[in-house]
C-alpha cells in the first residue's frame, strides 16, 4: 500500500468545512461578549470571575476574531500554496499494524497506571511513560486517519479507529471528537457525494438526542443508582426540553469560546508580566518537550508552565485535579514590546515548518489536518500540544522512511 500525495484539490474542496468551524467559533466568542456585557463576569474556565477592564472587552473581541481569521485564513492559505517536492512512501499498511500495536500498549499503560487522563497527574507511570513522550501515539493516529483514508476502508484502519476511540473515552478526553468531526466533513465534501436520506435521519436523531443526553447525563446516572429504571423514566417524563437545549448550547459555546481566557489574561497582564520577567512563569518559547529537555541539559529553570500557573495561582491551589487553563492566541502580545515582536515570528516559524512537513508527507490532505491543529492548538495557546503534533510528523517521516527501505530491499531480493 502506497502513501500517495496527489490530493491537489483537497484544500479547495474542503474549504467550506474550515469556514464552518470559523463561523462556529465566531458565534461562540460573540455569545461570550453578550454574556459579559449583561453579567459583568467571565464564563468557561473562569466562570464567575469579575471583569476588571469592561471598556476593553469589545476591543479584545475584535482582536480575537481578527486573529482567527488572519491565521486560519490568509496566512494558512498562502503558506499551503507553496510548492514542495512531494515524496511517495511504501509500507503504509505496515505502519497501520505498528500503530495498532502501540495504541494497544498505550491504552494498557494508561488504564493500568492512570496516566494521561483528563484531570490527572501526567508524571505518573514511572520510567515507561518516557516512551510515550517520544512516541506521540494519539497524534500519529490523527496523521494515519488522514493519509490512510481510502474509498474502501480497510479492516486495520477501522481497528485503529476503534482502539483510539476506546482509549480516548477511557481517559475522559473530548477534544478528539472535533478533530474526527472535521476529518469526516472534509472526506465527505472532498468525495462530492450527495447527502443520503439515512444520513439526514441520523443527523436529525443526533441533534435531538445529543443535547438531552449531554445536559441530563449526571441526573440520569444519579437516578439510575438511587431509584433504578423508575427514577430514570420519571426524570425523562418531566424534562424541560427547551431548557435542556439552552443548557447544552450555552455549555458548548462557553467551552469553545476564547474571549473569556483573553479577557482574564488582559486584566492580569501587569502581574503576569512580572511573573514571566522574573522567571517564575515560563513564556511560550519554553512550551514543549524539546525546549524543556534543552533547559534541563543546560541547568536552566524557565519557570512554571503558564497554563498550569493560571489554574494553580488564580483558580485553585488546593484542588486535587491536575488541570490547565487556556491562554488564548493573542494574550502573549500583551506582555511587553519584545513579546509582541518575537511572538508572531515564533508562531509563523512553527506553522511554516509544520506545513512543510505536511506537504512533504501527505500533500494537501495532511495540510488539512495541520489546519485543525492550528485551529485547536495555536489559536488556543496550546503550543505544547502543537509541538507534539510536529514531533509526530517527524516521527511518522522516519518510520515511513524505514518501512520504505525495507520494502525496497524486499523488492531487490525478489528481482534477484
Amino acid at each position: 500500500m502506497y502513501l500517495t500525495t496527489n490530493y491537489c484539490d483537497f484544500l479547495s474542496r474542503t474549504r467550506i468545512v474550515r469556514r464552518i468551524f470559523l463561523l462556529v467559533y465566531l458565534i461562540s466568542n460573540v455569545y461570550a461578549y453578550i454574556v459579559f456585557t449583561e453579567t459583568g463576569v467571565l464564563i468557561g474556565d473562569y466562570q464567575g470571575v469579575l471583569i476588571i477592564y469592561k471598556d476593553q472587552v469589545v476591543y479584545l473581541l475584535m482582536l480575537t476574531i481578527m486573529s482567527y481569521y488572519i491565521v486560519c485564513g490568509p496566512v494558512f492559505n498562502c503558506l499551503s500554496k507553496v510548492k514542495i517536492r512531494l515524496r511517495t512512501f511504501k509500507g503504509l499498511n505496515s505502519f497501520a499494524y505498528i500503530l495498532f500495536f502501540f495504541q494497544i500498549l498505550f491504552a494498557v499503560f494508561n488504564i493500568s497506571t492512570g496516566s494521561n487522563a483528563a484531570g490527572t497527574d501526567f508524571q505518573t507511570g514511572g520510567v515507561i511513560r518516557l516512551l510515550w513522550l517520544f512516541l506521540p501515539v494519539d497524534y500519529l493516529f490523527y496523521i494515519y486517519y488522514f493519509v490512510g483514508r481510502e474509498k474502501k476502508v480497510s479492516k486495520i484502519y477501522l481497528a485503529n479507529v476503534v482502539i483510539f476511540i476506546l482509549s480516548m473515552l477511557s481517559r475522559g478526553w473530548l477534544g478528539w471528537t472535533l478533530v474526527l468531526l472535521y476529518a469526516e466533513l472534509c472526506f465527505f465534501f472532498y468525495s462530492q457525494k450527495k447527502i443520503k436520506i439515512k444520513y439526514l435521519i441520523l443527523l436529525f436523531f443526533l441533534l435531538i438526542v445529543a443535547p438531552l443526553a449531554f445536559s441530563l447525563k449526571i441526573q440520569l446516572r444519579a437516578d439510575l443508582y438511587s431509584s433504578g429504571i423508575g427514577g430514570v423514566i420519571s426524570t425523562l417524563s418531566n424534562i424541560d426540553y427547551i431548557q435542556s437545549y439552552n443548557n447544552f448550547i450555552a455549555g458548548f459555546l462557553s467551552r469553545i469560546q476564547q474571549l473569556s481566557n483573553i479577557v482574564f489574561f488582559y486584566d492580569h497582564q501587569q502581574e503576569l508580566y512580572k511573573f514571566v520577567s522574573s522567571d517564575i512563569v515560563s513564556n511560550y518559547a519554553w512550551e514543549g518537550l524539546p525546549q524543556q529537555t534543552v533547559a534541563k541539559l543546560l541547568g536552566l529553570d524557565p519557570g512554571v508552565d503558564m497554563h498550569i500557573f493560571l489554574y494553580s495561582h488564580y483558580i485553585s491551589s488546593t484542588s486535587e485535579a491536575v488541570t490547565t487553563l487556556q491562554v488564548g492566541f493573542i494574550s502573549w502580545l500583551f506582555l511587553g514590546t519584545l513579546s509582541s515582536v518575537f511572538y508572531p515570528l515564533f508562531v509563523f516559524a512553527i506553522i511554516c515548518i509544520s506545513l512543510f512537513l505536511s506537504k512533504k508527507l501527505g500533500g494537501e490532505k495532511l495540510c488539512a489536518l495541520t489546519w485543525i491543529m492550528i485551529f485547536l492548538s495555536i489559536m488556543c495557546g496550546w503550543y505544547n500540544a502543537y509541538l507534539v503534533y510536529m514531533q509526530a510528523l517527524i516521527t511518522f517521516y522516519f518510520i515511513m522512511g524505514f518501512l520504505n527501505l525495507i520494502t525496497l530491499e524486499k523488492t531487490k531480493i525478489n528481482h534477484t
